[in-house]
């Protein structure tokens, strides 16, 4: 352990590791990984870098975001083969964030302010350049169901849910309330 700042957990996909941010490496945030059981030393994946996000057992892939100044926040990928980081999605000057790999791996879901409020957006992973809109009005922190046929999100005090088709023609269905709400804490 470390007397650094470390926040930030995610479980990897086979549940025998944790990645994470610390400052512990020069007190530059980065991103480590360590295995649960707590031997050996964490690992240092990536450097810099702010919170990971998600974890592609089939692409073997890691999602995590970067900081550049206040508010420029930018999607990366980290491959466990390779043992590189590579930027995804990066829009100068705007916020993109809570990337989430859909279950198969063949898909992605984040926010991106880029429009001047946050909305969801999926693109095929690779990405190719094409991307959908999910949301209409606004949203936050997406997360697929465990079939991959919808995203959940947040806007609000209010939990969403918007069906997606990413079979042949993909398509988008309207944003459905659920019977969900609250303070964000």
């Amino acid at each position: 352990t470390s007397s650094a700042s470390d926040a930030f957990p995610l479980w990897s996909a086979d549940g025998r590791s944790i990645v994470f941010i610390s400052s512990r490496d020069g007190g530059v945030q980065s991103l480590f990984r360590q295995s649960v059981d707590g031997s050996g030393d964490a690992e240092l994946l990536v450097k810099p870098a702010r919170a990971p996000e998600s974890w592609s057992a089939t692409n073997q892939r890691l999602s995590f975001i970067t900081l550049k100044g206040n508010t420029d926040y930018d999607i990366w990928t980290y491959s466990l083969q390779d043992k590189k980081g590579a930027p995804l999605i990066d829009i100068p000057g705007t916020a993109q964030k809570g990337s989430q790999f859909s279950h198969d791996g063949k898909w992605i879901a984040w926010e991106s302010d880029e429009s001047g409020r946050n909305d969801i957006y999926v693109g095929p992973f690779p990405l190719t350049g094409r991307r959908y809109q999910v949301t209409k009005a606004g949203g936050m922190h997406p997360l697929w169901s465990p079939d991959d046929k919808e995203i959940f999100f947040d806007n609000g005090k209010q939990l969403f849910v918007a069906r997606v088709s990413t079979s042949g023609d993909v398509t988008i269905g309207d944003a459905a309330a659920l019977p969900v709400e609250g303070d964000r804490k």
